[in-house]
């Protein structure tokens, strides 16, 4: 973590997973590891809200599975800003087309919307989230840029769909995204039962493509979960960063706080030990100690300081320990 953020009394940001349900089955969600919590009534997630506020949160990030089908959402936007924090939204955006009115009630509430598209066409997209997802998520972007609300665009990238980068990112650019990014799929949850999560060699392809397309395109693109590209020089506008310097906190259904929302390990929780006591105990879990320096093996890598390893989450999926190099770096192969 920063100075800043490590001498901050609470997150600039709360990513709050508000439920694992969805209505989609995707073949690399991670989100099912979250099936065995108890959702938030509304009661308890107003509490929440406020207690985010009242610690001094700025963005509340809302995201699942699909938040579109938790009952809480709408009181829970409202609260958010009528408490002065800034809200987004993650959904997939096959709800919108569905229900006449949705859009526009997202638009009155939010000021960004995040959703995926996971290839330029239904064959690549559906054999991923499913038959007939993909026009329905299409409509949903449509739908949403309609009323006038910022879409971001993100890809996750498999070893079904990295070969089309390039082509997705135009697409979700035809289609009027405000910003795009792609994301190599964890080996967690149904990616680890199915198999799909991006192999080392294929998603340095897949972020080739991204770097063509950005240079082609006059475009930035965000790639997610990649630290390890500080290491290596290429061509376009690519931005990344290190979770480790983010003013971030993970919430789960319960109110669980986790450090990575992927791997689920449990550091505290904010209704037992409020938000700035939650906020303390991450910041001074084993787990981030541990990854607060790049592991030995990166030692003599001039972008150690920046990458520090990589995603420590990856590490600990693939190699059973969190400071150890990144699987996915280019440098490792």
């Amino acid at each position: 973590m920063s100075e800043s953020a490590m001498s901050a009394r609470a997150p600039e940001t709360v990513i709050w997973i508000v439920t694992h349900r969805c209505n989609l089955r995707c073949r690399h969600c991670y989100a099912t590891k979250y099936a065995g919590e108890r959702e938030l009534g509304e009661e308890s997630s107003l509490k929440a809200v406020k207690m985010f506020a009242d610690a001094g949160v700025e963005h509340l990030h809302i995201t699942g599975g699909e938040p579109l089908l938790w009952q809480p959402l709408w009181s829970v936007l409202e609260a958010a800003n009528a408490s002065g924090l800034e809200t987004s939204l993650f959904t997939n955006g096959t709800l919108l087309p569905l229900k006449p009115g949705l859009a526009g009630r997202i638009a009155d509430n939010v000021i960004k919307v995040y959703t995926s598209l996971d290839g330029p066409s239904p064959a690549i997209h559906d054999a991923i989230r499913g038959a007939g997802s993909f026009s329905r998520t299409v409509e949903g972007v449509r739908l949403l840029i309609k009323e006038g609300v910022r879409v971001h665009i993100n890809m996750s990238v498999t070893e079904l769909n990295w070969a089309y980068v390039k082509d997705t990112l135009k697409k979700a650019l035809e289609l009027g995204a405000s910003s795009v990014s792609i994301i190599p799929a964890m080996p967690a949850g149904r990616a680890a039962e199915t198999g799909v999560w991006v192999r080392p060699r294929n998603f340095m392809r897949a972020v080739m493509q991204a770097a063509e397309f950005s240079e082609e395109e006059g475009v930035e693109v965000g790639v997610w979960c990649a630290p390890f590209l500080a290491a290596i020089k290429l061509p376009g506008r690519l931005r990344y960063g290190n979770c480790r310097d983010w003013s971030v906190m993970d919430v789960t259904p319960s109110g669980n706080v986790v450090t990575c929302d992927v791997l689920g390990e449990v550091v505290a929780n904010i209704f037992e030990d409020g938000v700035e006591g939650a906020w303390k105990k991450l910041l001074t879990s084993s787990i981030l100690r541990s990854v607060s320096r790049p592991p030995p093996e990166c030692s003599g890598c001039p972008a150690a300081s920046v990458c520090r390893g990589g995603c420590y989450a990856r590490a600990k999926l693939l190699k059973g320990v969190h400071n150890a190099k990144d699987p996915l770096c280019p440098l490792s192969f």
